[in-house]
């Protein structure tokens, strides 16, 4: 029973030694997060690392650096290197991360075990063609014309794993399926309720399951 008693304070001390918990007031490091690993382990690129004419104190910096084809900067080992903007994470500015997506990024408001965020995606959609069209009445034939168009969309992100997913009840299921009573409690609501309570049981899931990220130094 002691030793049981010794390892369990052990391993509560080393979570709290090499381990930040994440609040609603947590600051990220402003910078570039390459991968979710640098995310997880709050291990950014910062701005005096980044080799950029653009100004640093610039209010739209990231946003303007976000645009650019490419992102150059020295590593730790002050080795210059480049990376294209697309295949980036994400960037941290005023403490607040933002997501890439598809090349645009979007903020993500809080950040827990389980968070939200809302960005837009490209679907495609289509029309039955009107037989006239414009003030010509001009004849196009029957079928259907496609054409790309940009939406909100909903995601959850599970900041244990990195993982993205569309805001629904089956992959909230998925997500659940780590705590054994909310996956059981929730799968036996009826389908309209799980879609109901999706934000509720991400609430009660990030209650019982606090964020903990990982110091580097």
């Amino acid at each position: 029973m002691l030793l049981l008693g010794i390892l369990v304070f052990s391993n509560l001390f080393s979570q709290t030694k090499d381990s930040v918990l994440v609040t609603t007031n947590f600051k990220f490091e402003d910078g570039i997060y390459i991968d979710f690993n640098a995310v997880k382990y709050l291990s950014p690129i910062n701005i005096n690392s980044i080799i950029t004419n653009l100004p640093i104190k610039d209010i739209e910096f990231f946003n303007k650096l976000c645009k650019q084809e490419y992102i150059e900067y020295y590593n730790t080992q002050g080795e210059r290197q480049k990376i294209k903007t697309i295949h980036i994470w994400g960037y941290a500015q005023n403490g607040t991360l933002y997501k890439n997506s598809s090349g645009d990024f979007f903020r993500i408001p809080l950040i827990s075990s389980i968070s939200q965020y809302v960005a837009n995606v490209t679907v495609m959609r289509e029309y039955a063609n009107d037989p006239f069209m414009n003030n010509n009445y001009y004849y196009n034939g029957m079928g259907t014309t496609r054409y790309e168009t940009k939406e909100a969309h909903t995601f959850i992100i599970s900041f244990e794993y990195g993982i993205v997913y569309d805001y629904d009840y089956k992959n909230l299921e998925v997500l659940l399926a780590q705590d054994e009573e909310l996956f059981n409690e929730y799968t036996s609501l009826k389908k309209r309720e799980k879609k109901q309570k999706i934000f509720l049981y991400i609430r009660k899931y990030n209650e019982k399951h606090p964020l903990y990220l990982y110091k580097t130094n």
